[in-house]
């Protein structure tokens, strides 16, 4: 920060002139340990210091709560070392100069010496009494500590350097004993100004724990309010909101110091001015600031969500009221700055820290740009009548002109951004967030309210963003929530194309985690995409998955069904395959009569089916596949558990219609010998068909523990899963996420195979004999 240590010089001023170049530039070169009370840990601290001669005016009162610009320490400058000029004069003027402090309760003074090398070299012999001696006896009997004796450092040897950083050492040590008795004194009361003390002092933790402290205290406020009286002080923030121009961290304010918004900001809270965002915008401006200087980037992005939350409901519990579409302009402005302060940091590290936290802030700027283009008229298909364009004026205006400075510091550091680095980032670089170099949070957003074009671009790289994102750092399931806001969006651009994209890898993560309602209802819109696209293969695909889900309402599954019957014969000669399991669920394949050793003979198998649809069909032709099995060994079966565990089978089915209405159902099962065969079959199946490799479940590697007592008997007995960690670790959320075709269904041979024609399937359950 700009701001230091006060420290007053008196007595020899012509002395003090001489010495104040190297004083102030050797006293922040070495730290001191600064021992804190109440049991803090002790810092290490480099303190600086700002000189100002010594006058009882501007000494503080004792109803002075000011921290900064306060003299914090007093120090009298004498190069007496005669014995009788200083009783003549120089004790009558530290006798003066002691009187005014103690008027003012002040106990943190010093007194410094300096004496000449040459004095040094022809005084052989030692005085009875010194100058040093008199001092202490007269003026600091109890604190002798506090007056010290060095050699002028101008014109001594480097012999006489230890003397000299010896003095140096203890104006630093006194500096921080009096900033402590000042910090315990008024720790309650001046909370902010100690925030900025500690900071000037270079203890950026500390000083974060004060504004943490002052953000906490203000919500309970606001809390206490909802349920009670409203003090006459918080009124003051339920002022209307006039404008919302979000939070600036301008390059200063990166720097460490106080920036031109921060410092309007400060002013209208000193002057009663400030509204509600406004204060919640300074504290947390100077929580960033503070951040940046321990080069914490995630934190900061970390912060900003629960922080834009909490200001939304504040405003609510307070009754703030505010034009349409302003607090949505704040939000966006306060993201954007966040976000283009993240991506300067651009080490590996740091990416992999507040990507976490920035997908989050990625989205929730995109829904709210989303809000404002719904409120301005800005979507597409929509034309903005004139009172929405009066509103894009006024929003405009709320927000105001970025400060001069931004833009001459934008194009300075995108220029040459490793002149200005932040504090401990050597690898840092300066780019835009969402399009040209330079461009502020204020000028983006005015930009991507002029126009429905320039909002259509703003958004796509918003949406784009926020998904890239949540991928990144392997959120899934987010990911593809912004991609169905995004196929909905280019859907009203009239991209059924593009919208199916983002739709169909919805559904295949809902198909693969078995959520049945945002199944349906994502099949549902692809299936709107398809034919608004005329690709009627796959909206007729799309429609039976529709029409075969059970939890949604009857009439839109029916409404479905009759279109996929509709869709039939747009077809013409080509094939539509869909997957067995989508539509019927196998119960039971039993054979129920075995002649095929005889000559002439047959097998007859009863299959019992469960149809999904809603509403009745004729299947031309049902076959279901047959393969010869043998009883196995006791090799076999152990051999065969082992396979079984990686989920490997031979059988699979499906589902064949033609453009004709012609319905092939094809399903494995295995010809046997005898009946304990047939139960071998029933055992092979699950409830949705055939087992396969996508739908084995994993197996459970499970170990016998036992516990004993201490007598040897046994205590209890349990199992014990080996692996836990693999057996509940999620798959998208590993990196292995695999997409799930639904185009594309395997084929089983049939050329042995039971089958039946011209049968009927109601829906619920349906029992059919197929016979080869």
């Amino acid at each position: 920060m700009d701001v230091k240590p006060v420290v007053t010089y008196a007595g020899d001023e012509k002395l003090f002139a001489s010495l104040q170049p190297l004083i102030t530039q050797s006293l922040p070169q070495e730290p001191t340990e600064w021992r804190r009370s109440y049991g803090r840990p002790v810092k290490s601290v480099f303190v600086d210091a700002s000189f100002v001669p010594f006058a009882a005016d501007i000494l503080p009162k004792e109803s002075d709560r000011k921290l900064i610009g306060r003299p914090i320490l007093h120090v009298f400058w004498t190069d007496c070392v005669d014995v009788d000029i200083y009783k003549t004069s120089v004790r009558d003027e530290i006798e003066n100069w002691q009187k005014i402090l103690t008027q003012h309760s002040i106990q943190d003074w010093m007194i410094v010496i300096v004496e000449t090398p040459e004095l040094k070299k022809t005084n052989k012999l030692l005085p009875r009494t010194t100058v040093l001696d008199k001092i202490r006896n007269e003026f600091a009997s109890k604190n002798a500590d506090r007056v010290v004796s060095a050699v002028d450092p101008i014109r001594s040897e480097s012999r006489w350097a230890d003397s000299w950083r010896g003095t140096l050492a203890r104006l630093r040590l006194l500096i921080l004993t009096a900033y402590n008795t000042a910090l315990i004194r008024f720790e309650d009361l001046v909370r902010e100004e100690l925030a900025f003390v500690l900071e000037m002092l270079g203890l950026y933790d500390e000083a974060l724990v004060q504004y943490d402290e002052l953000d906490a205290l203000f919500t309970q406020f606001v809390l206490n309010s909802s349920v009670g009286e409203t003090p006459s002080w918080l009124c003051s923030f339920q002022r209307p909101l006039e404008k919302w121009s979000g939070i600036w961290l301008n390059q200063s304010l990166r720097n460490g110091g106080l920036g031109m918004e921060e410092n309007e900001g400060r002013k209208l809270i000193q002057n009663g001015c400030a509204s509600l965002l406004d204060l919640r915008g300074y504290l947390f401006s100077r929580q960033c600031a503070l951040l940046l200087l321990t080069c914490k980037p995630w934190e900061i992005a970390q912060r900003t969500l629960p922080f834009l939350h909490n200001c939304m409901r504040e405003s609510m519990l307070l009754e703030v009221s505010s034009p349409p579409g302003a607090t949505a302009c704040w939000v966006i402005l306060c993201c954007l700055e966040i976000l283009s302060t993240c991506e300067r940091f651009t080490d590996s590290a740091h990416v992999s820290a507040y990507s976490l936290y920035t997908a989050p802030l990625w989205a929730y700027a995109r829904d709210k740009l989303c809000e404002l283009g719904e409120l301005c008229g800005l979507m597409p298909g929509e034309e903005p009548t004139s009172e929405q364009l009066h509103m894009v004026v006024s929003l405009s205006a709320g927000m105001g002109d970025p400060p001069t400075q931004s833009a001459s510091s934008a194009s300075a550091s995108s220029s040459n951004s490793s002149s200005n680095p932040p504090p401990k980032e050597g690898n840092s670089a300066v780019g835009s967030v969402l399009s040209q170099p330079g461009q502020t949070p204020t000028d983006k957003l005015k930009e991507a309210l002029s126009s429905q074009e320039a909002f259509k671009r703003h958004y796509l790289e918003l949406a784009e963003l926020a998904m890239g994102t949540f991928k990144h750092i392997k959120r899934i399931r987010s990911a593809r929530s912004v991609g169905r806001d995004l196929a909905h969006f280019y859907l009203k651009m009239g991209q059924p194309s593009q919208s199916a994209t983002f739709l169909a890898d919805a559904l295949d993560t809902f198909q693969v985690e078995g959520w049945l309602l945002p199944k349906g209802r994502t099949a549902a819109e692809l299936a709107e995409c398809y034919r608004a696209a005329e690709d009627w293969g796959r909206y007729a695909k799309m429609c039976a998955a529709v029409a075969s889900c059970p939890v949604l309402d009857k009439s839109e599954r029916i409404e479905h069904f009759e279109s996929l019957l509709s869709t039939l014969p747009k077809l013409k000669n080509e094939s539509l395959i869909l997957p067995f399991g989508d539509s019927f669920t196998l119960r039971s394949v039993e054979i129920i009569s075995n002649r095929a050793s005889s000559p002439g003979g047959y097998i007859e198998a009863k299959m019992v089916v469960e149809c999904l649809l809603p509403g009745e069909c004729v299947i031309k032709s049902v076959q279901v596949s047959a393969e010869r099995v043998t009883r196995p060994t006791q090799e076999d079966r152990r051999a065969g558990a082992k396979v079984g565990r990686k989920g490997t089978t031979k059988g699979r089915g499906g589902v064949r219609v033609t453009p004709r209405g012609q319905t092939t159902s094809n399903e494995g099962t295995e010809d046997a010998t005898d009946d304990d065969c047939a139960d071998d079959v029933k055992c092979r199946r699950s409830s949705t068909g055939m087992i396969s490799n996508q739908e084995t479940m994993p197996v459970l590697h499970m170990a016998e523990h036992l516990d004993y007592l201490q007598d040897g008997g046994l205590a209890s007995a349990s199992l014990v899963c080996r692996d836990p960690k693999k057996l509940v670790r999620r798959q998208d959320s590993q990196g292995k996420y695999r997409k799930v075709s639904t185009d594309v269904v395997p084929h089983t041979d049939f050329s042995n195979s039971l089958s039946a024609r011209d049968v009927t399937i109601v829906p619920g359950k349906n029992v059919i004999l197929v016979k080869a």
